[in-house]
């Protein structure tokens, strides 16, 4: 059984609500479950599932306008300095990525008749940016941020205002952090659930993993669990990743070697691109994050139903 380990908020943090433009400028991801025990290789009891009674977690449906907030966060392990020119051009980096990636996600949308548009440049709208620092540490297994960047956000990110001002209905919340190339340690998603005590899902984007920057691919796949798609190549925790089991990973690259959310480099090349993004949505992914409401193979492989079903 896994114990989540929630910590205290401690919050050493400061919004910032006004950046000028000038002054603003591959690795594996998975969705981390505050401990690294696992559950084997088998499925979940019905209990152990998500039953998604609090609707949908914070990103609601992959629709319309969506509200991309970014928090630049500094923990006990990494640091942004954004005196250093390097670190101003790695903050601006990540706003490139970010556009690759939401731009791939609204046009790979097009196929299923859902037209999402992400609103996210913060050097257009600074209240869409924030830098933070917290006691917990991003990168250290067994520890977890949630607690303390849930707080941040509760007290400094006008959630209602966004979504009102943008008349969205959804609201995705990522956090970089500055990670050195040699880091081995890979970007990741705490995932919602009922029991959880954050009112919304954060992406923690590293910078740079196992010798590489992150891509936008991965930017595109940690957004993306928000929105309630699963990893389809980690089996390892199948009460937060809707009853996956290695058949069914084994399965998925066979059948959809190239799907975003089991790789994010190109399928052929190996390769990490940085100006865009190579992978594909299949309709199994599509199924998760509601943009179809048919997946035979979740019938299939005795899957948890999409979240976007059971509301």
């Amino acid at each position: 059984m896994i114990f989540v380990l929630f910590l205290l908020p401690v919050i050493l943090a400061f919004p910032v609500y006004s950046i000028s433009a000038d002054s603003l400028s591959a690795s594996n991801s998975f969705t981390f479950t505050g401990s690294q025990a696992g559950y084997g290789s088998g499925q979940a009891e019905d209990n152990d599932l998500l039953t998604w009674e609090s609707g949908l977690g914070s990103a609601q449906e992959l629709d319309g306008n969506i509200v991309l907030v970014s928090i630049f966060l500094s923990d006990d392990q990494n640091s942004w300095d954004f005196y250093d020119p390097q670190d101003v051009d790695t903050r601006n980096e990540c706003l490139d990525y970010l556009g690759i990636s939401t731009d791939w996600i609204s046009e790979s949308a097009q196929t299923w008749g859902a037209e999402p548009h992400f609103i996210y440049n913060w050097s257009e709208d600074p209240q869409l940016y924030y830098e933070a620092k917290i006691i917990a540490s991003v990168t250290a297994y067994g520890d977890d941020p949630t607690g303390e960047v849930s707080d941040f956000i509760d007290q400094h990110v006008n959630t209602e205002e966004l979504l009102d001002r943008y008349e969205a209905d959804s609201i995705v919340f990522v956090a970089f952090v500055n990670t050195p190339l040699h880091k081995q340690y890979p970007s990741y998603t705490i995932p919602y659930d009922d029991k959880a005590l954050s009112t919304f899902e954060v992406s923690y984007i590293l910078t740079g993993c196992n010798g590489v920057k992150e891509n936008p691919a991965t930017y595109a796949h940690e957004i993306l669990h928000s929105f309630g798609a699963p990893d389809l190549y980690r089996a390892g925790n199948p009460a937060f990743n809707y009853n996956i089991d290695e058949r069914f990973t084994e399965y998925c690259e066979t059948n959809y070697p190239n799907d975003i959310m089991l790789i994010n480099y190109d399928v052929d090349t190996k390769e990490s691109y940085y100006d865009h993004i190579s992978n594909e949505i299949s309709q199994i992914t599509a199924y998760y994050i509601g943009w179809t409401y048919e997946c035979p193979e979740a019938d299939e492989f005795d899957l948890q139903p999409s979240q976007h079903l059971c509301q």
